[in-house]
């Protein structure tokens, strides 16, 4: 079989072949540098921010050693998890006690140990007089005490036939010791 030559219109029809082929090829290959462009830009902004909060907390380093110092101090040992949440159970009680406010479905919540502490909590529903109700919360939580309420529902309760208005509350409170460590 003889060859014979392109003719003009089909070596043009080539040439816009591999044009059409090169462009396709350039989008397909910018489409994924720009997917790529993105996530880098995007991972760049992460670190920046970061790199923007390390360097406040570093700045902020004398006043977190402070804080640490204090907690290393000031925060309480326990050597019994179970003991120490039976005596915040008993205080609670002693407290709701000398109030006259009811205290009713006492629970003891499982301790949580973490790196910086160990929590025993109670959980328990209170109701009494709203007044003496609400000033009795307001002495329970405490930074010096190392006690925290991690949960407060308060309800005032319109079913009382009380002269007083009544209230109800869910509440847990926690107190957080020394991890064993002493960290």
């Amino acid at each position: 079989m003889a060859e014979r030559a392109l003719s003009n219109r089909e070596k043009n029809l080539l040439w816009l072949c591999l044009g059409v082929l090169v462009l396709m090829a350039s989008a397909v290959l910018g489409n994924v540098f720009l997917g790529k462009r993105k996530v880098v830009l995007e991972r760049l902004t992460s670190l920046q921010q970061q790199k923007e909060a390390n360097e406040q907390w570093l700045n902020d380093r004398a006043y977190w050693d402070k804080h640490s110092d204090w907690l290393e101090k000031h925060m309480p040992t326990t050597e019994s998890l179970s003991r120490s949440q039976a005596k915040l159970l008993e205080e609670l009680q002693a407290g709701a006690d000398a109030r006259e406010i009811r205290l009713e479905n006492p629970e003891l919540i499982p301790a949580v140990t973490t790196a910086d502490y160990r929590e025993v909590a109670v959980s328990m529903r209170l109701s009494g007089e709203q007044t003496i109700l609400l000033q009795w919360l307001t002495t329970l939580q405490s930074p010096e005490t190392f006690q925290v309420i991690k949960v407060l529902d308060f309800e005032i309760d319109t079913r009382s036939k009380e002269p007083k208005p009544q209230g109800r509350c869910n509440l847990t409170v926690a107190r957080w010791f020394k991890t064993e460590t002493g960290t």
